[in-house]
């Protein structure tokens, strides 16, 4: 998550989101973060779901294409 302070956190989750949570992920979304630069997305069953806001293009790269394109492996946060 990208705040509009341009603070950057990243939160992981280790259960399904439900509705409840979605909602308030939503409302932090809209109030607090910048929506270009934030995303919230789940993985359930070997899927990846965007739920808000647009993943980086290399976020779905598998590990074999993420090491071929020369990512950098860490990328700082502010």
């Amino acid at each position: 998550m990208v705040h509009k302070s341009s603070r950057s956190t990243l939160n992981m989750l280790n259960e399904p989101i439900t509705d409840e949570s979605l909602e308030k992920y939503k409302i932090i979304f809209m109030d607090e973060l910048n929506q270009k630069e934030s995303y919230l997305v789940s993985f359930e069953n070997g899927l990846f779901t965007t739920l808000l806001g647009n993943p980086p293009e290399q976020f779905f790269l598998s590990f074999e294409e993420f090491q071929e394109e020369g990512i950098p492996k860490s990328v700082p946060m502010s």
